[in-house]
């Protein structure tokens, strides 16, 4: 064991070096844009029988989206007591977006996590933030499946049934701290200090702050599904605005299942079998699957985008300091 103490080797060092940092930070773009990349140019082709006017304020609608994701989780890590700037909060969030679009999307927790510890917030805070988020947003996206169970396939709704029981069980805060203890203790073996969460970790968690996250994020799949209905317009003439609740439901489920799917980049095949399922009875699974496709891009591109924006232009603030309630992981320094 105290070899592979020896061995420790920190992921923060990667931005201690700024050779590294963007060797780092371009090699993740061009994973990006490689997974990104594999229907490139059939969606320029897609794009020629679409209303571009539509793709246009699709596009914009993804950007107020990707705004009000941030804004999540600035208000989360506020919540906590990590007083950060919101324009950290758009980079921490744009770069862990990315992350998505690689296989195992272990990097959208890695980018979270680097580039949340470089602005010196808590491990603590980065580990409740990235989990009270991605369990609310899952089990909303899973609230969206329920309206739509008559038309999913039984195995798809027992699934919609079961998870939303479970994952309100781990939402519970002595729940949350169990879950972070257990990984943590196996984290831990490959620190070069024993380290510890004391009983105050569970201070800032409460339900005022659980409903914060959860009406953001309902804000936020409004928003999202409002930019599909328009990509899905673009190739769909007829579609009427009586079809909007009917995006909602089918974006917040397709998201939530593509996200669980693991083995698939940005939900790649999973979203777009979502979609034909859910939104056949308004469109064609043709039209269907290229809007998907082409919300993708859009995505991508705004997430692309806020990455770069926030790295080129937000300065990480000189005086930052690791802020909290009493109860942090014992190795702040």
């Amino acid at each position: 064991m105290s070899e592979i103490r020896q061995k420790n080797f920190s992921l923060l060092s990667i931005f201690t070096s700024p050779t590294l940092k963007w060797v780092y930070i371009v090699s993740l773009f061009v994973g990006v844009i490689y997974y990104t990349n594999l229907h490139f140019e059939e969606i320029f082709q897609l794009l020629n029988h679409a209303r571009l006017e539509l793709i246009g304020l699709a596009f914009l609608i993804t950007i107020l989206g990707l705004i009000g994701y941030s804004f999540v989780y600035y208000s989360i890590f506020r919540g906590l007591e990590s007083h950060i700037p919101y324009s950290q909060a758009l980079k921490i969030t744009s770069f862990s977006l990315l992350g998505k679009y690689l296989p195992g999307k272990v990097l959208s927790f890695g980018n979270f996590y680097l580039f949340s510890r470089q602005m010196g917030i808590s491990k603590r805070n980065i580990a409740l933030s990235f989990l009270l988020v991605h369990l609310i947003s899952i089990l909303l996206g899973f609230f969206c499946g329920i309206p739509l169970l008559p038309i999913l396939l039984p195995s798809l709704s027992y699934l919609i049934l079961l998870l939303p029981v479970t994952l309100i069980f781990l939402l519970h805060p002595k729940v949350l701290r169990w879950i972070i203890i257990f990984i943590w203790r196996w984290v831990k073996k490959y620190q070069k200090e024993d380290q510890a969460i004391d009983q105050s970790f569970l201070e800032g968690l409460n339900l005022q702050l659980y409903l914060k996250c959860a009406v953001l994020l309902l804000v936020n799949l409004v928003i999202g599904g409002a930019a599909f209905y328009f990509t899905l317009a673009a190739f769909v003439p007829s579609l009427t605005i009586s079809s909007y609740p009917l995006c909602i439901f089918g974006t917040g489920l397709s998201m939530t299942v593509g996200f669980l799917a693991i083995f698939a980049p940005a939900g790649i095949g999973v979203r777009e079998g979502i979609g034909v399922l859910v939104l056949r009875s308004i469109a064609s699974p043709e039209a269907i699957i290229m809007a998907v496709m082409v919300f993708r891009i859009l995505s991508a591109v705004v997430e692309i985008g806020g990455a770069l924006i926030s790295l080129l232009f937000f300065k990480n603030p000189v005086s930052v300091q690791p802020s909290g309630v009493r109860s942090q992981f014992k190795d702040e320094g």
